[in-house]
């Protein structure tokens, strides 16, 4: 790939972008959105002042909605609030904290690729009242009381940083009808954008329908492969998280998600320090497990984000708990690769992409579980009940009739919202 003032090329294919320099926002696209592109440190001082810019300090800003609760941002803690939007999904909310709980804490141990949320607390609707005022008193809330309306309980957690204003420019300006650009550029919703990363989905519609929005946005096969984006960078998070939720947590990571966004903040890691003699002594701040690209510390400009567990259910070690993780594979968006059977012979891009995520996994369960005929059974089940759908024509099944497809090509695109519900945004 060639190489300009504004990027940098460094140690086979990792870039450092400098933001300070104009850039053509199109074909900025297909370098930033890579999980090997960093930013220089002035680049990304910028980019986390703009984002300061963009918070809402004088009221809570409402930034996503469920089934089971609705969102906002906590602007002075980079955290989000979810608060139940009924004492009926008080369990949901609970289920939603524990299982979070226990899957960040199996993907630190672990070292997992994927970036996960970091979980702060739970509040019980009795004790609301009390820790508004005081954290209103203390000035980390604002004088808003919109959490006290219905005093239902709240779940505290890390905001995921949404992609910087630039990046959604360009966005816009590849993917969004042209008479819809201006107003999508001004748009304070937009702000809150990441990416649902859809490995499982292609589309070839070139419908357009309704207000284009950067809220849930589709990146799909076609948007990726139109962008020189690799998908096969995405693979290999998925494929380690998902094995990691099966065999260290045991659950079924039904409705779980995952997005691409911005880096967390900078967190103190304790990298490895395999010599321990003076002459090995080196800088393992803010180090990434296994990454030895990135010696500098830079930050990074992109991250693949797992998030949403409050339908995930536990599973048992055995050929029952194996169905229930085929019904989470299968009967969710369509993040995952699917089997696809056929294209092995062709060759074709979906049936690398299963070939590499089924490898993944198996290479990931076999460190966790000592039986790994169970992972291997996950794998067979999915690759037969995705033959099942190959015939029936729903592998890569296109979007429901009430979302918004493209304009001109399969690009110019609007995410579905699944149940409504929109993802936390800028920090």
């Amino acid at each position: 790939m060639d190489t300009d003032n504004n990027t940098r090329f460094q140690d086979k294919h990792v870039y450092i972008i400098n933001f300070n320099q104009d850039l053509d926002l199109t074909s900025a696209l297909c370098r930033y959105l890579s999980r090997k592109t960093l930013l220089d440190p002035t680049s990304s001082a910028a980019m986390h002042q703009e984002m300061h810019g963009e918070r809402l300090e004088h009221q809570l800003e409402h930034i996503g909605e469920g089934f089971c609760a609705t969102i906002y941002a906590f602007a002075s803690t980079g955290n989000v609030i979810k608060q139940a939007k009924g004492w009926n999904k008080h369990p949901e909310l609970w289920t939603d904290y524990s299982a979070h709980q226990r899957i960040y804490s199996a993907g630190s141990s672990k070292g997992v690729q994927v970036c996960i949320p970091q979980p702060a607390y739970f509040i019980a609707p009795e004790h609301v009242h009390m820790w508004y005022s005081r954290l209103k008193s203390v000035g980390e809330l604002p004088d808003d009381p919109v959490l006290l309306t219905k005093s239902t309980a709240l779940l505290i957690s890390e905001r995921i940083p949404a992609l910087p204003r630039r990046i959604r420019e360009a966005l816009i300006d590849t993917c969004c009808p042209e008479d819809q650009r201006a107003v999508a550029c001004m748009s304070q919703k937009n702000r809150n954008c990441l990416l649902r990363i859809y490995l499982g989905r292609r589309r070839t519609n070139t419908r357009v329908e309704g207000e284009f929005t950067l809220r849930n946005f589709e990146f799909t096969l076609d948007k990726m492969e139109m962008l020189g984006v690799d998908p096969m960078q995405f693979v290999a998070p998925m494929a380690e998280a998902l094995a990691i939720m099966h065999w260290t947590v045991h659950c079924d990571a039904f409705d779980v998600e995952f997005v691409l966004g911005s880096s967390p903040k900078m967190r103190t890691r304790c990298g490895p320090s395999e010599d321990e003699s003076p002459s090995g002594m080196r800088t393992t701040w803010n180090q990434e497990p296994g990454d030895e690209s990135n010696p500098q510390c830079l930050e990074k400009a992109v991250n693949v984000w797992l998030l949403d567990f409050n339908q995930v259910g536990k599973i048992a070690l055995d050929k029952d708990g194996v169905e229930k993780a085929v019904r989470g594979f299968w009967d969710n968006d369509p993040y995952y690769p699917r089997p696809n059977i056929e294209g092995i012979a062709n060759r074709t891009a979906e049936a690398k992409l299963w070939e590499a995520f089924r490898d993944v996994y198996l290479t990931t369960s076999l460190g966790l579980i000592d039986d790994i005929s169970l992972p291997s059974l996950f794998i067979k089940r999915v690759e037969e009940q995705g033959a099942t759908r190959s015939a029936s024509g729903s592998m890569l099944q296109g979007p429901p009739k009430s979302s918004t497809t493209s304009m001109s090509d399969p690009l110019q695109a609007r995410g579905k919202k699944k149940k409504h519900r929109h993802y936390p945004g800028p920090s």
